[in-house]
């Protein structure tokens, strides 16, 4: 992984509709954090950048924050669609992204 990688992913809405995301690592300072954004008309996003953050707590425990900069297409219906079912997603991705990077780390 380096600046300026773009990779492809595809995800399931509703568990069956695929929607195709191509992005790009725009930032890397390893061990501190990575970024990447979603490359305009890629993907289902108007706009989206992912910044990964990792703080050393001590030698054993690191901090990991997620911040996610994200806006819909298709103005005010965009919004509405952002508020009914998106941000709701995201916030279940995320969370479960969190439960199994921990148990996966915290396993011997």
């Amino acid at each position: 992984m380096a600046p300026g990688v773009v990779y492809h992913i595809v995800v399931k809405q509703f568990g069956f509709i695929p929607i195709h995301i191509h992005s790009r690592i725009e930032r890397m300072d390893m061990p501190n954090l990575f970024q990447d954004c979603q490359l305009p008309g890629k993907g289902p996003f108007k706009h989206w950048c992912h910044t990964h953050q990792f703080t050393a707590i001590n030698d054993t425990t690191t901090l990991i924050t997620d911040t996610v900069e994200y806006s819909m297409p298709f103005g005010p219906l965009g919004e509405l669609v952002d508020l009914l079912v998106v941000s709701a997603d995201l916030k279940r991705l995320f969370d479960y992204r969190h439960k199994i990077t921990k148990q996966d780390l915290e396993t011997d």
